[in-house]
């Protein structure tokens, strides 16, 4: 009983130890579900040190591009005029291939070839003018077709950078939270489970050892009725009374290697979270602090939310 008493201790002690070492398991997973969100983060703050770039980029790029469509408009509309004005102005050349009275064929040519010529000194000069016009069109037309297409790309190259910026935050946010609801629940598990564990082993301890003090009263009394004769401390053999009056007056055994360590239970570490919710008030004056705010919800897609920060999406229109 004695071998069993102290087996069922040592059980005990361990369990406990098993207990508490729950604890670091929860806060194990915790950091690593930190270090899982770490990637996210780093990729965000990337995107964001060249969000900036791209934006002025694309502000050069629009700047150029509308110097480029005021020309390309002004030659488009003194094309379109002079094309106009030679239309109306061509009019006055009309067919003049009637045969008058009293004209013979001579001198029915001799009079088309004058009013030809009358209506190319008059036409000549709109003429020569409209084909600049339309060269200077052309040649503007095209470069406005380049610049247009680089600020278009531009454009949507830093719309897809905040797109994705807004993701990887959102990815960011997402995990840290799921990660600290479940640390929570796994602190909250191992706490109920250690209490269950404490609470039944001090009432074991308790019990046994009562049952150790009881133990060796019942093996001493055990010497009064054993054959073997006993003896004290100098040799001399004992009687029964003697030994009788030895275990009444026997002191309280000692339980002291009975006694369970339940250990120091661990301080709660604070689970970190991220509250730079993509497109908060906060989020959007620290992160799209250049170029347009409203860039923040409308990008890639019509109006970008995150699931997670639904509480704390940024709402206001500027």
């Amino acid at each position: 009983m004695f071998t069993a008493i102290i087996s069922a201790t040592s059980s005990n002690q361990k369990l406990i130890i098993k207990s508490i070492a729950a604890f670091k398991k929860c806060k194990v997973s915790m950091w690593s579900n930190y270090g899982k969100a770490l990637p996210l983060e780093k990729k965000h703050w990337i995107l964001k040190n060249v969000y900036p770039k791209c934006i002025r980029a694309e502000n050069i790029l629009a700047l150029e591009n509308k110097k480029v469509e005021t020309t390309y408009k002004t030659a488009k509309n003194l094309y379109e005029n002079t094309k106009k004005l030679m239309k109306v102005k061509g009019k006055s050349c009309t067919n003049r291939c009637t045969n008058l009275k009293n004209e013979n064929y001579h001198e029915q040519l001799q009079r088309l070839v004058k009013f030809y010529k009358d209506c190319k000194k008059k036409l000549g000069p709109l003429g020569e003018q409209m084909a600049k016009a339309k060269k200077t069109y052309v040649k503007n037309h095209k470069k406005h077709y380049i610049t247009s297409a680089k600020y278009k790309a531009m454009l949507k190259k830093c719309k897809k950078i905040a797109f994705l910026m807004n993701t990887r935050k959102c990815q960011s946010v997402t995990k840290l939270q799921t990660g600290c609801k479940g640390y929570g629940q796994c602190w909250k598990i191992a706490l109920n489970n250690y209490q269950k564990n404490a609470d039944m082993i001090r009432v074991q301890e308790k019990n046994m050892k009562i049952q150790w003090r009881a133990l060796k009263r019942i093996q001493c009394y055990l010497k009064v009725i054993d054959d073997t004769p006993q003896k004290d401390a100098k040799g001399k053999k004992m009687s029964n009374k003697d030994i009788l009056d030895g275990c009444i007056k026997m002191k309280k055994p000692s339980t002291k290697h009975l006694d369970i360590d339940y250990g120091k239970l661990p301080k709660k570490p604070k689970c970190p979270t991220d509250k730079m919710c993509p497109c908060s008030a906060f989020y959007v004056n620290t992160v799209y602090s250049t170029g347009p705010k409203t860039r923040c919800a409308k990008n890639l897609v019509k109006s970008y939310k995150c699931v997670s920060c639904k509480a704390k999406q940024w709402k206001k229109k500027r």
